[in-house]
């Protein structure tokens, strides 16, 4: 079955390639040239390669905090692994394999380099924003991830490696500067959610162990502070990044020491306690509702909306297939390769003229195919004409942040010394009806004593 996701075996260039940008370059110059010469248009692979783009385009352009956005993100989801099923096998009639979609050393299965930036970001988009969803991310069928929490330091890596790769992309294609705030900021993001999925896993370890064993001594388990040890060191590695760009990592993105910190017990069966309560923080604080998982999920949407303004626009948003507020008029100018397909389509193209084509029959089967998928149940209306429907949902405005009054500042530390340091929920119930006016939570009033206490 072919899959969304590259095969991660296959060996790659590391990402100063010195050849990478010239194949980009050739491989979009010939398929223009191909394009351009071909009799009748657009071929079943290149109608079914605009049709992923536009898809992975919609992925990339859902607001996150969007009202069913998680249920959108699975029809999306559904109908580019039908589409990459489809292109795939049309792709592989030619009797060449293709092992990797993303693979650089070999022959990608799509080598225009456009594409493989905006499927890549979506893979991205879904790997973090598509949590508890029926979708497969290889196979596109069944369970997708179950939650980002039960995520490894393995799946965090794979994530890593996946930006590292489109930021090389990106740069090599002068779209970005490596050394841009936002690579470094998303990088200090997900290494700090790697770092805690590989002590979770350490801790979990340990507490199988502990469990599967009869005989044992509490000096056997020693390395449980060593694990502790190595977190805090990458811990202020982050936090260096941090600094780096401007402090824009929050804190609460990293494990406070009140978590992770314990007193080395002389029991086994009082260190199992003690990680098991661990763990069970760790989950609490990966799932957070204010954060680390939304600040994580917010910055990388903004961040690839923002890289991908800056790729050629789909070529079926070129030609007026689809309706689109996500680019504005002023997007650069299409590739010379969008340029020969839009060559090939009048102005006023519409969905009925594409179908009637003897090469774009094929979008009649697909449209066929996928018409008993989930179907997204909210309907969105286009800015620029509220009579037609887009693309996608209308971006909410984001809550203004309210400074904190010098009361409530006040009403902090007063609570902090009548009821100590780390009950903020009796802190909050204590000053209801001052905390209450602006909505402030037990993270808010933690985040601020952090702040006034530095």
């Amino acid at each position: 079955m072919p899959t969304l996701a590259p095969q991660r075996q296959v060996n790659r260039k590391s990402p100063g390639s010195p050849t990478h940008a010239t194949m980009a370059h050739d491989n979009n110059a010939h398929n223009a040239a191909a394009r351009s010469s071909s009799p009748s248009g657009l071929t079943p692979s290149e109608v079914l390669q605009d049709l992923i783009d536009a898809t992975a385009h919609q992925i990339i352009s859902v607001e996150s905090s969007a009202d069913q956005s998680e249920s959108f993100y699975a029809t999306l989801a559904v109908r580019l692994g039908l589409y990459m099923n489809q292109y795939t096998d049309v792709a592989n009639e030619s009797g060449d394999d293709h092992n990797d979609l993303f693979d650089d050393e070999a022959k990608p299965l799509i080598d225009d380099v456009n594409v493989r930036c905006r499927l890549l970001m979506a893979r991205l988009m879904l790997d973090l924003m598509l949590k508890n969803s029926d979708v497969n991310r290889d196979e596109t069928t069944t369970t997708y991830v179950s939650n980002v929490k039960d995520l490894d330091a393995g799946g965090w890596k794979n994530i890593h490696d996946d930006l590292k790769r489109l930021v090389q992309w990106l740069v090599e294609t002068e779209k970005i500067d490596a050394d841009a705030d936002e690579v470094q900021n998303i990088q200090a993001h997900l290494k700090a959610f790697q770092s805690v999925a590989l002590l979770r896993s350490q801790l979990k370890s340990t507490v199988g162990k502990i469990a599967s064993r009869r005989k044992q001594k509490i000096s056997q388990y020693t390395n449980t502070t060593v694990f502790m040890a190595s977190y805090r060191d990458a811990r202020d590695e982050i936090s260096a990044m941090s600094n780096v760009v401007g402090g824009s990592v929050d804190d609460l993105l990293l494990l406070p020491d009140e978590v992770i910190s314990f007193n080395f017990p002389k029991s086994v069966k009082t260190l199992k306690e003690l990680l098991e309560r661990i763990i069970h923080a760790m989950d609490d604080f990966v799932e957070g509702e204010t954060v680390p998982l939304k600040a994580l999920q917010s910055n990388l949407s903004t961040t690839l909306q923002s890289w991908e303004r800056r790729l050629d626009r789909p070529a079926l948003y070129e030609c007026g297939y689809f309706k689109s507020s996500s680019h504005s008029s002023e997007t650069k100018p299409a590739s010379s390769a969008n340029a020969n397909r839009k060559s090939h389509r009048h102005e006023d193209d519409s969905s009925e003229d594409l179908e009637d084509s003897d090469d774009d029959q094929i979008l009649m089967k697909i449209k066929k195919s996928k018409s008993n998928q989930v179907k997204s149940k909210t309907v969105y209306r286009s800015d620029s004409d509220d009579d037609t429907l887009a693309e996608h949902p209308p971006q909410k405005k984001r809550r203004k942040r309210i400074p904190y009054s010098e009361e409530e500042k006040t009403a902090l530390l007063d609570g902090v010394k009548k009821f100590g340091k780390g009950k903020w929920t009796e802190i909050l119930d204590d000053n209801a009806d001052l905390f209450a006016v602006n909505k402030r939570t037990n993270i808010n009033l933690k985040d601020l004593y952090r702040n006034l206490t530095k």
